[in-house]
């Protein structure tokens, strides 16, 4: 599965690199802050680790995305990269990290506007993620089948950048809106039914370079 999606993902690129109508190869470098947030059923009066003093989870991100079919105040971009997210828990006199690495693919549409060599964008398109790894934390999980490996959802963002001729430097940021869970349990297997679902927000330079 895992190899699929990485030549899937190749081959799309690929294609779109090859045509005439891309402007730009953007490579973007940056970080994630995240967290993880524990939905129990309500049936049940149960604290859940939200209560828990609990930190967001700072994570790597990086990656590529290609702009084409550009017009004036629209372009589409499409995009692959990598990126951490998940949670620091604190325990009794112990902090417990749980942490979770994708692989993640997205197409958006992009808005945006020129002055003096600034361009202020906002982005909003559909998102594919595929799990690489874990921590151990979630071992248990795995093994009763209620890891989700595909992520998918929205991510929407906005961003501002500068025309230095052939060469353009931004930043941006971006955010996950996700529509499964990580981690869904329905009480087969462990009690009581919860589902663990991730926040990420991307904050990033970007290099970009005109074709």
């Amino acid at each position: 599965m895992k190899k699929k999606f990485l030549i899937i993902s190749f081959l799309i690129l690929t294609t779109i690199l090859h045509a005439q109508f891309v402007d730009r190869i953007s490579f973007n470098y940056g970080f994630t802050s995240s967290d993880l947030q524990w939905e129990f059923d309500p049936s049940y009066s149960l604290p859940t680790l939200n209560n828990i003093a609990n930190r967001n989870l700072n994570g790597f991100y990086s990656g590529i995305d290609i702009d084409y079919l550009k017009s004036r105040f629209f372009a589409l971009s499409t995009g692959i990269g990598f990126y951490q997210n998940g949670a620091k828990y604190d325990w009794v006199n112990r902090i417990d990290k749980l942490d979770l690495s994708y692989l993640t693919f997205d197409t958006k549409v992009k808005i945006k506007y020129d002055f003096n060599k600034f361009t202020p964008y906002l982005v909003i398109g559909p998102r594919l993620d595929y799990l690489l790894q874990f921590s151990s934390a979630f071992d248990d999980y795995e093994r009763l089948g209620m890891m989700n490996k595909i992520n998918y959802g929205l991510r929407y963002g906005l961003g501002i950048q500068y025309d230095f001729g052939k060469i353009i430097l931004g930043i941006a940021w971006k955010n996950n809106v996700s529509f499964n869970s990580t981690v869904e349990n329905n009480g087969e297997s462990m009690n009581p039914p919860f589902k663990i679902n991730n926040k990420t927000m991307i904050f990033n330079l970007d290099f970009g370079i005109k074709m």
